[in-house]
Parts: structure tokens; C-alpha cells; sequence
């Protein structure tokens, strides 16, 4: 069980999205509330600043900063976002929640399905060279 921050009701879990960067694991506000928030706010870009705001504790002209620092890169393979599907995500320490630098999806997805292991992404660096096709 777990309160709403919105309603105040105390519901189940499954009436929570799931919110890896929160300590339960659950977000605050229970889905009901968060689609009647998503619908009187309206605009993609408010939902934007929010779940900036409420996710990663950085607004709109940080993020675009942070953009702009990177010249509109993802840090680790350098793809440009108008090369994306999607904005750049925001990288995270999840221990920490500390802010790193902002990646495409597939770099993100690359070191969260690596737990931010360094010794699992050295060991596939070997693997990849060690059957990378021969150059004659």
C-alpha cells in the first residue's frame, strides 16, 4: 500500500507507475492522478519540465544547457539528436541519483543493462575484439 501525494488515498501498488529513481520503486502520485495531470497541463512541454523537475531535479534550461555543452551529442557515440527517435535521456549515477551527461537510448539502455558494471562492459569489449571478423 502507499499514499498519494495527490489525492491523498492510500491505494495498492499497481495503482502506481513504477519510478526506478525513487527508493520504493513506485512513482508518488498514483496513475489516475497522473493522467488528470498529464490532461490539465496539456502541453508536451510542461510534461517535460516535470518529469525533469520531479525525475532528475534539473529544469528545461538546464537540460538545454547540458544539450548545448554536448553541441547536441549524445557524450559516449556522438550520434546527434536530430539523428534520434527521441531527445537525449539524462544519465544517472542510481545510487547516488547524481546527474551525469545525457546519452541516446541505446547508450543509455547499454550501461543500465550493464549496472553500471565497468568489469561487465571491459569483459564485452574483450569478447567483441576477440571475435571481431579478420582484417586481411
Amino acid at each position: 500500500m502507499k499514499l498519494c501525494t495527490k489525492c491523498n488515498e492510500i491505494k495498492q501498488l499497481k495503482d502506481f507507475g513504477r519510478d526506478i529513481c525513487r527508493k520504493d520503486g513506485y512513482n508518488s502520485r498514483c496513475r489516475t492522478c497522473m493522467v488528470l495531470y498529464r490532461k490539465s497541463n496539456g502541453t508536451p512541454e510542461k510534461t517535460r519540465d516535470y518529469h525533469l523537475r520531479t525525475v532528475y531535479k534539473i529544469t528545461t534550461v538546464q537540460y538545454d544547457i547540458m544539450l548545448s555543452l554536448q553541441q547536441g551529442k549524445c557524450y559516449i557515440c556522438k550520434r546527434h539528436e536530430s539523428e534520434l527517435k527521441q531527445r537525449l535521456h539524462v544519465d544517472h549515477d542510481h545510487k547516488s541519483n547524481k546527474i551525469r551527461k545525457l546519452l541516446c537510448s541505446n547508450c543509455n539502455q547499454l550501461l543500465g543493462n550493464s549496472r553500471d558494471n565497468i568489469q561487465i562492459l571491459e569483459a564485452s569489449a574483450r569478447y567483441l575484439k576477440e571475435f571481431a571478423p579478420c582484417k586481411t
